[in-house]
């Protein structure tokens, strides 16, 4: 099985690594803003987008996936605590949770960041912080789990990520192993997606 949006993320994970070297993975630069990080920012956000409409495919749910808050909505009926994962970065001792907002029914910072970017980048190219880009970057492995979590879409690899982790995810597969589990079921005390929406 042919895995591009996963190739996708290790070329993107590959040039983020190769960014530490001049600043490194820190609090104390999670504000440095640069050209690079724009364009990391932009591909990462993108290529969310593309896995999120590919795992919103599977739903039953009449909302539209055209923009990120009809996929909010998508993605939620299909796995109700989606909200819920959290990535690692062994390397630095960091675990992300990149969709945390969800569970508010708001848009994460670093989505806010990439529309404003877009849109409004002469007030807003600060924005494409070091920050924003590795949760993108986490946002987007984080996404690929859930895509891979059909059984008609698991899929066995060769190339470990070299800095992000998840559980017993690695080193042979996919979510393809019982002993792998992530939250799919539904969080009582988060809204119902249906009852906020945000640009």
């Amino acid at each position: 099985m042919r895995t591009p949006h996963y190739q996708y993320f290790l070329a993107l994970e590959q040039e983020f690594e190769e960014s530490i070297r001049f600043a490194e993975l820190d609090n104390r630069n999670s504000s440095t803003f640069s050209t690079s990080y724009l364009k990391m920012l932009f591909a990462a956000c993108i290529e969310v987008e593309s896995v999120l409409k590919a795992i919103s495919n599977r739903s039953s749910i009449s909302v539209s996936p055209d923009n990120i808050n009809g996929l909010r909505r998508s993605i939620l009926g299909i796995y109700p605590a989606f909200h819920r994962i959290t990535v690692e970065i062994p390397r630095y001792s960091m675990s992300i949770s990149p969709w945390e907002s969800w569970g508010n029914n708001t848009n994460p910072p670093w989505w806010h960041a990439y529309t404003a970017t877009k849109h409004s980048r002469q007030t807003s190219y600060e924005q494409a912080n070091q920050r924003n880009v590795v949760d993108a970057i986490a946002a987007l492995f984080a996404s690929l789990i859930y895509l891979y979590a059909e059984p008609s879409q698991r899929i066995h690899l060769d190339v470990e990520p070299r800095l992000f982790h998840y559980e017993n995810l690695f080193p042979s597969h996919l979510v393809c192993s019982s002993d792998i589990t992530f939250p799919t079921e539904h969080d009582p005390e988060t809204p119902s997606p249906d009852e906020a929406s945000e640009s």
